[in-house]
């Protein structure tokens, strides 16, 4: 997912924690999140002034690993770009007609980017024990991972229940 973070919210009254929450969450979650002044703003000519200031004024070590992250969340992946993945803009203002894609409050996207992905199976024991089965031993690895850190969950989408 791509997460537009409008650059106004680092100027606001908005609590702190949620800023970071929303970093940690988005860079958890491998996704890119580009804060800027405009979510139309070309890629080389994007600003976030008001970012800057907010994270200068950290000490030390807390400013390190916000320069790390806003790096790691820069990087738009191949993937994203080629399956067209849907924008989530995250913003206080109307960011105009023309930019399409969800738009979220602050406090909304700490905990849209906080939740698993959910994969929706007909039988929840034996889909899962499935799927698992016949993904290749690179993304079979990968699955098992997210699920040990809970960033991935089973949900029975209905169908047969697991009593069969």
């Amino acid at each position: 997912m791509i997460v537009w973070m409008d650059d106004a919210l680092f100027a606001g009254s908005h609590r702190d924690l949620d800023r970071l929450a929303l970093l940690r969450n988005a860079a958890r979650r491998r996704h890119t999140l580009i804060v800027s002044t405009s979510p139309a703003a070309p890629w080389s000519a994007r600003t976030a002034p008001s970012f800057d200031t907010w994270a200068a004024a950290w000490p030390d070590g807390l400013r390190s690993e916000l320069k790390l992250i806003r790096e790691r969340l820069s990087i738009v992946s191949v993937t994203t770009l080629t399956r067209g993945a849907k924008r989530v803009l995250v913003c206080d203002r109307d960011p105009g007609p023309e930019h399409v894609g969800c738009r979220l409050s602050l406090e909304d996207a700490v905990r849209a980017l906080s939740l698993p992905l959910h994969v929706l199976i007909e039988h929840q024991i034996h889909d899962a024990a499935f799927l698992r089965r016949i993904l290749p031993p690179l993304w079979r690895a990968r699955f098992s991972e997210w699920e040990r850190r809970g960033e991935l969950r089973y949900e029975h989408g209905g169908g047969l229940g697991s009593s069969i």
